[in-house]
């Protein structure tokens, strides 16, 4: 319906809808290889934080975890980071399996960046 004017109105649409990231999890890894995170189609990247005092191991999901192989993430909570370029096709989306030297109660910092 056109307006007094003869002209149509218009409205200004914005449908993108941010997208809260980073989405933080803590996991407790003990010395079975056990998934810490699940395949995300929406995950560009992953930083992992290692705030015990033992060593952690963790790798993609289609492998499983054995101690000492993997990308070790060590004691004392310096964060390994897994950054892609989704322009370029380089994503961080699988899931991630890891285990842990020794113990329970190892708790993993996870950031994922959506």
């Amino acid at each position: 319906m056109a307006g007094a004017n003869g002209i149509l109105p218009t409205i200004s649409q914005n449908l993108n809808v941010p997208i809260v990231s980073p989405v933080g999890s803590l996991v407790d890894v003990g010395t079975s290889s056990i998934l810490v995170i699940d395949v995300n189609p929406s995950r560009h990247g992953i930083i992992f934080s290692n705030p015990t005092g033992v060593n952690i191991w963790v790798c993609p999901s289609n492998v499983v975890t054995v101690s000492g192989r993997g990308v070790l993430i060590p004691p004392g909570g310096l964060p390994i980071s897994f950054l892609g370029d989704p322009s370029q096709g380089i994503t961080f989306n699988c899931g991630w399996n890891a285990i842990a030297a020794s113990g329970s109660g190892n708790y993993l910092t996870i950031l994922e960046l959506l």
